[in-house]
């Protein structure tokens, strides 16, 4: 690992470093619990080759808040949306949101985080990932009714029907 980090830094201070090179440096820089330097080569991808798809721009968040690194998460985050074009597709509008409401669960704020995720589950009632969120958000305010009754609804969704079973 070291051995990459120190060539994909090299690729970094040349200005060459791609996009992928820049997140690998972050995940191996993350693997390393070195959790500053790959939130810099996170945000470095960001800053210079912008926004590329909601799916690729959002996986360094779920590294970081899986890690528990909340603060990093949220610099991230505002980096993320400093970047981000004016004309965001609804889609990606509904994913970032989705992320942003599954940080604020982490967080502890499950009150926030069911604020958030209601509207979305309203508007796009398949969504599972909003629906998991929802499910957990209530199940650790253990109001455990509310939480099976959204895990019920996820069932519907055919590429979540795994996490809603074990979930159950």
């Amino acid at each position: 690992y070291e051995d990459a980090i120190a060539n994909l830094e090299v690729l970094r201070g040349r200005g060459d470093a791609s996009r992928n090179a820049l997140q690998l440096l972050g995940n191996v820089h993350l693997r390393e619990d070195n959790h500053f330097l790959a939130l810099e080569a996170y945000e470095t991808s960001l800053r210079i080759h912008g926004f590329e798809g909601m799916d690729q721009s959002l996986r360094p968040l779920e590294f970081l808040v899986s890690r528990g690194l909340f603060p990093e998460a949220e610099r991230y985050l505002a980096t993320l949306e400093a970047v981000l074009p004016v004309d965001l597709e609804d889609d990606a509008e509904i994913q970032l949101s989705v992320a942003k409401a599954g940080l604020k669960l982490e967080q502890g704020d499950g009150k926030a985080a069911i604020f958030a995720l209601e509207p979305i589950v309203k508007s796009s009632p398949l969504n599972g990932e909003a629906l998991l969120l929802l499910a957990e958000a209530f199940r650790r305010g253990k109001a455990f009714p509310e939480a099976e009754f959204y895990l019920q609804r996820a069932l519907s969704v055919p590429d979540k029907k795994h996490e809603v079973l074990v979930a159950l």
